[in-house]
């Protein structure tokens, strides 16, 4: 279209040199634009009617304390929804509201946090 759009204006002297000029442009563009994630690439949210989830009794309480350290010192915003959620039991709508974040970030941060948990608590067994 946009070569199209081109030759209707002017005459191009060397038409595959431009429409190579403009692929080339267009593969630039989209590698600035912002990384996209397909909600199928990286599952479901989180549903607000789900139990929360079971903390493993095997893992020892200090070592959900570092990991909730560790997850608080690299990763705050994220954080504050876990706590936020398992912690102090509040539903996504209510956590959303006190930190002032859209409902779909906060279900978001809540998925990334417990698996940045996991994370944390794996490197802390090994």
């Amino acid at each position: 279209m946009k070569f199209a759009d081109a030759l209707s204006k002017r005459e191009i002297e060397f038409p595959r040199s431009y429409l190579y000029m403009i692929g080339l442009n267009l593969v630039r563009n989209r590698g600035r634009q912002k990384p996209t994630v397909s909600l199928d690439e990286v599952g479901d949210l989180p549903d607000e009617d789900a139990p929360m989830p079971e903390i493993d009794r095997e893992v020892e309480q200090e070592k959900l304390q570092r990991a909730m350290e560790r997850l608080a010192e690299k990763k705050p915003a994220f954080y504050d929804v876990l706590h936020l959620r398992i912690f102090e039991e509040l539903s996504f709508d209510d956590v959303a509201e006190l930190l002032k974040r859209n409902r779909n970030t906060v279900t978001a941060q809540y998925r990334y946090a417990l698996g940045h948990m996991k994370g944390y608590i794996e490197e802390i067994n090994d």
